[in-house]
């Protein structure tokens, strides 16, 4: 009888300790669930952060979201500043956060694509303070006082015209850059109406802020097939398509006759295209500017906002934009300083120093003050750093703590339970 007491005491014992290994695991399981991660991409966060910028920009039209869409957006920052960090471009997301975000962002985006669709319809030939005579207002630009810059259809992620992914894989393929730095030589060609050329810049401007625009020269017809679909507004386009430079500024002509009802067929010409055809669409090459490098053409004070730059020989084509850059971001310096010069253009003085290398490859954003560089979309990031630290420490003690409470509670529950087992023994 001994013997059946002390197998069934065993057994109570063995049957405790799996229903309490059981029970950890559980709890183990349900806190992983709780936080699991989920993989993404540079781009799809480069994706996301520009739809939040969108809405950052426009937050006083949010009401009581305006302080999320704030936290949002450093969410998104710290995610994409990881992403750069890491060598395969990825990093890992709390999934319930970003699904949290993805739904905020999208209707709240939906909200406001309704809003502005209605007024949209009363401003195709709206003169503004900002923008002047133009047939498009832009929906994320902004004056720079004192710079000037061009945008371009540059290069593929991989720095290459070829085998390049939809979408702009590293944010600088489609961009808005300073305006010196090419030393190619180039020609000016200018339309004969200020209206139709601001709309052209205005244009691809917009454009060049949209992550879902890349460069990849076998596919350069995709975004011209793909923004038709929406309309021609390049702000509501979220099919990852391409261009080349040539193909790029054909797309801003084509849309601005469009708007100016000017019928004219508008291919998507290449580089010795752009020369040949340009002057029978209306534009003329500007003599007085003469031929020269970025940097040359800069220096004659007379650019205006629009011209086209075509080179000589096959190679390159970018648009004037003058003193305006992408309103979500912070402008790069353009070297030189600039003002009004003849004929609305632009004069440079001073030394010319070319710093796109440390915008390009660095991925470093100048701020305008002496010394003072701060890492792309983050405001101090040693103070995300140690946040980041605190946050790691309080959830580390915060899961000891628990696994602490988890072990005294279910060897409590175990010596109660052989303590009733024995007594219960010792009263028969």
């Amino acid at each position: 009888m001994n013997k059946i007491k002390r197998i069934a005491i065993l057994f109570l014992i063995i049957s405790t300790i799996f229903n309490f290994i059981y029970s950890v695991k559980a709890l183990s399981s349900s806190v992983g669930i709780n936080n699991l991660e989920i993989k993404k991409t540079r781009f799809e966060i480069m994706q996301l952060k520009q739809k939040v910028d969108k809405l950052k920009n426009n937050k006083d039209n949010l009401g009581d979201y305006s302080q999320s869409i704030v936290k949002i957006s450093e969410d998104v920052d710290n995610y994409l500043k990881a992403a750069e960090e890491d060598k395969n471009g990825t990093t890992m997301v709390p999934s319930q956060n970003w699904n949290f975000i993805t739904s905020v962002v999208n209707a709240l985006e939906s909200r406001q694509n309704t809003e502005s669709s209605y007024n949209s319809s009363n401003n195709v030939n709206q003169t503004t303070v900002d923008y002047g005579d133009t047939y498009y207002i832009p929906k994320n630009l902004k004056k720079v006082p004192g710079n000037l810059y061009k945008v371009e259809a540059k290069i593929n992620e991989f720095k290459k015209t070829v085998g390049g992914k939809a979408g702009d894989q590293t944010g600088n393929e489609v961009r808005i850059m300073p305006f010196p730095g090419d030393k190619r030589i180039f020609s000016v060609f200018r339309h004969s109406d200020p209206k139709v050329a601001r709309t052209i810049a205005y244009y691809l401007g917009d454009a060049a802020s949209n992550e879902y625009i890349g460069y990849d020269q076998p596919d350069r017809d995709s975004f011209d097939i793909e923004v038709a679909k929406v309309n021609y507004e390049p702000m509501n386009l979220t099919t990852p398509c391409n261009t080349d430079c040539s193909a790029f500024v054909s797309t801003g002509i084509k849309f601005a006759f469009m708007k100016a009802g000017i019928n004219k067929k508008v291919s998507l010409m290449d580089t010795p295209g752009l020369r040949r055809d340009l002057p029978g669409l209306g534009f003329t090459e500007v003599t007085d500017i003469g031929r020269g490098t970025s940097d040359q053409l800069a220096s004659t004070q007379k650019m205006q906002i629009g011209d086209i730059a075509v080179t000589i020989s096959k190679g390159h084509a970018f648009v004037c934009m003058g003193d305006y850059y992408i309103a979500s971001e912070t402008p790069p310096l353009s070297p030189g300083v600039y003002g009004s010069g003849g004929s609305n253009g632009y004069t440079a003085e001073g030394e010319e120093v070319d710093d796109r290398q440390n915008i390009d490859e660095k991925k470093f954003r100048f701020s305008g003050l002496p010394g003072d560089v701060t890492y792309e979309g983050e405001i101090n990031p040693i103070r995300n750093f140690f946040k980041k630290i605190g946050d790691f420490i309080d959830y580390l003690l915060g899961l000891l703590f628990m696994i602490i409470k988890v072990i005294i509670i279910g060897f409590t529950n175990i010596i109660y339970n052989i303590f009733l087992t024995i007594t219960s023994f010792m009263k028969k």
